[in-house]
Formats: C-alpha cells, sequence, structure tokens
C-alpha cells in the first residue's frame, strides 16, 4: 500500500514539475512561425551508415548512489556482459534491454559523420515503462524511476562503440547513478 501511495506520490510531484516554468517567447517580426514541441536535431550530413539496428554488448563501469542494496546489487553486475540493442533512425535513438521490457528513446542528438550524443541536447528521452525493478539478493524488490539519461557513441569502420549514463531515483531508499559502455555491429 505504502509502495501505491509513494508511486502516485511521486508521479503527482512528476507531473507538476512538469507543468511549471514560463511559457515559450514567442519570435520577434510580424508573422511569427507557429510554435512546435522539441524539434529533433537535423543532420546536415547522410546518416545511413548509423540508420538500423544495432547488437550491442553493454557492460556496466560504474555505480554510485545511496540506495542501499539496490546499489549492492549493480555493482555485481560490473563488467558482465548484457546484449542489448540501439536503433537508429532519420529522427530518435532508442536503447533496449534484453528482454525488451525496458526501452528509451531520445527525440534529439546531435551527429557529425562518425558520432553522434544527446548530451547537451536540448530535447526529451521517453522509456516504455519509468519504472525498472531491480531485486535484491535478500529478495527484496525495487522500482528504479528514471530521472535522465543520456547516451553517445562513434562510428569506426562498421563498429560502434560509446556510452550510455542513466540515473535513477528509487522511492525511499536513494538515488542511483549508473555508467555503461557497449560496443556492437549491425
Amino acid at each position: 500500500m505504502l509502495t501505491g501511495i509513494l508511486r502516485a506520490a511521486l508521479l503527482l510531484l512528476t507531473v507538476i514539475a512538469c507543468g511549471c516554468g514560463d511559457p515559450p517567447t514567442p519570435p520577434a517580426g510580424p508573422n511569427p512561425p507557429p510554435q512546435t514541441p522539441s524539434q529533433p536535431t537535423t543532420p546536415t550530413f547522410d546518416l545511413s551508415p548509423f540508420v538500423g539496428v544495432w547488437n550491442l554488448t553493454l557492460r556496466l563501469t560504474q555505480v554510485y548512489g545511496d540506495s542501499g542494496c539496490v546499489a549492492e546489487t549493480m555493482k555485481s553486475q560490473l563488467g558482465v556482459p548484457s546484449n542489448y540493442s540501439l536503433t537508429i533512425t532519420q529522427g530518435n535513438v532508442t536503447i533496449t534491454n534484453p528482454s525488451g521490457d525496458y526501452a528509451c528513446t531520445f527525440d534529439s542528438f546531435k551527429t557529425d559523420s562518425s558520432s553522434f550524443t544527446t548530451y547537451g541536447v536540448q530535447g526529451w528521452f521517453t522509456c516504455q515503462s519509468p519504472l525498472l525493478a531491480v531485486r535484491c539478493s535478500d529478495g527484496s524488490t525495487y522500482d528504479l524511476f528514471s530521472m535522465g539519461q543520456d547516451i553517445s557513441a562513434r562510428l569506426s569502420g562498421t563498429e560502434m562503440s560509446g556510452t550510455w549514463v542513466s540515473s535513477f531515483d528509487t522511492p525511499g531508499v536513494g538515488y542511483l547513478d549508473i555508467s555503461a559502455e557497449f560496443k556492437g555491429s549491425k
């Protein structure tokens, strides 16, 4: 019951926080263009080397946080290879875990002829499920709420390598920051 209340409170706070802020300032001029939501960064070169589904081997490289057994459980996975997929289209980047039940999509990214990144790019990420369940070694289960994520990668021939950084809140327990490195090919 307490978990349900915490989830509802966290959802309410998230909705309130997202609704706050100053309204957008219209551009100067007699006929300003219509306002549109966040626009993906439009590359000025051929994206075809990136576009497609990439099969990745991902390894956790760092785990920081004060989330008790959740952090310890994640630390036990440091360096352990895991298969992920990375889907890149003209407009977004999606990374998906092996079971397919956790996928995050980034709608804006910076790119050049050999790399892309979401670091420092104004835009949004959305996750298929905002919560990621983690089972600790003692059998207890906790939900991680995704607070922020960034991904970047570089192409070298037909191989891709990069990093994925995620920040999570564990309601009632603490925060967790996770860094991972990946390599893969189409």
